[in-house]
């Protein structure tokens, strides 16, 4: 294999090298956008009892907002991360709402039926 041969390999294999650094990090990237818009609005849920306007919750204001300015084309990827976040956080409020109702349900006295 001659010198140039050799070069123009390893300019790819540094070329490959880079390109799945380069999406380890956006991914990273992501992952950290999402979880700490989630948490965020966990401890503001968590603080102040739930947050809502017009009787929709903050955190789909936030996913509405964010999802709607990354459509609009300003900064897209992380607005959408942003977005993704507020949907989780109210995906996991909810489901954590719905499963109290369905534990006090479940630990409710029957009620008795006279003569059973």
């Amino acid at each position: 294999m001659s010198p140039s041969e050799q070069i123009a390999r390893m300019q790819s294999a540094l070329s490959n090298a880079k390109s799945k650094a380069d999406e380890a990090v956006g991914q990273v990237v992501a992952t950290a956008e999402i979880g700490t818009t989630a948490f965020a609005l966990g401890v503001i849920n968590g603080r102040f009892a739930g947050v809502e306007f017009l009787g929709v919750p903050l955190d789909l204001w936030a996913a509405g907002l964010f999802h709607g300015a990354g459509l609009m084309g300003f900064q897209p990827d992380h607005m959408h991360n942003f977005g993704n976040g507020a949907t989780a956080s109210f995906a996991v409020t909810t489901g954590a709402g719905v499963g109290r109702e369905m534990r006090v349900k479940a630990l409710a006295p029957r009620p008795t039926v006279p003569g059973a």
